[in-house]
């Protein structure tokens, strides 16, 4: 491969990779205005993440942890729950998943750009959260158990 071929790969896998993360940063602004600014009464606090994660409180206890899934050029948006295990040991649990494309498009169908359809795309992923939580206190049972049985948290 010439010198030349080389540069004009390299130059055309960094410009889709920043344009992929120009949108992921995009999405993650739009997702933390909405969710900090919404009247809706969903008990989220936003907390600092690892710098390219989204992270909120939920309930003054529960961690969720909006992230890219771990590999270059990753289009795979992760919802999951931070829980430790037995041990102790913090572990990240994925409630669902979602894609984002290179427009700013989630799933196909949802803009980046709208506050209000982030929110609700996001509350969507992470209904199961708050079914087994209601579930839980609706039935009296244990939380921990449940979220243990319905998410595979450990």
């Amino acid at each position: 491969m010439k010198v030349s071929e080389l540069t004009e790969k390299s130059l055309y896998i960094h410009d889709k990779n920043e344009k992929l993360m120009a949108q992921w940063a995009l999405y993650k602004s739009s997702l933390i205005k909405a969710a900090t600014s919404s009247k809706l009464k969903i008990f989220h606090e936003f907390s600092c993440g690892d710098g390219d994660s989204v992270n909120f409180t939920v309930f003054d206890h529960f961690m969720v942890e909006v992230k890219l899934a771990d590999e270059f050029y990753s289009k795979k948006i992760q919802y999951g729950l931070r829980m430790n295990d037995e041990q102790g040991e913090d572990h990240f649990v994925e409630i669902s998943h979602s894609t984002i494309d290179e427009n700013g498009q989630i799933d196909g169908k949802v803009s980046n750009r709208s506050m209000d359809a982030v929110l609700e795309h996001y509350l969507d992923k992470i209904h199961d959260l708050y079914e087994t939580l209601y579930q839980a206190m609706n039935t009296n049972q244990p939380v921990r158990e449940l979220l243990v049985g319905k998410l595979g948290a450990q």
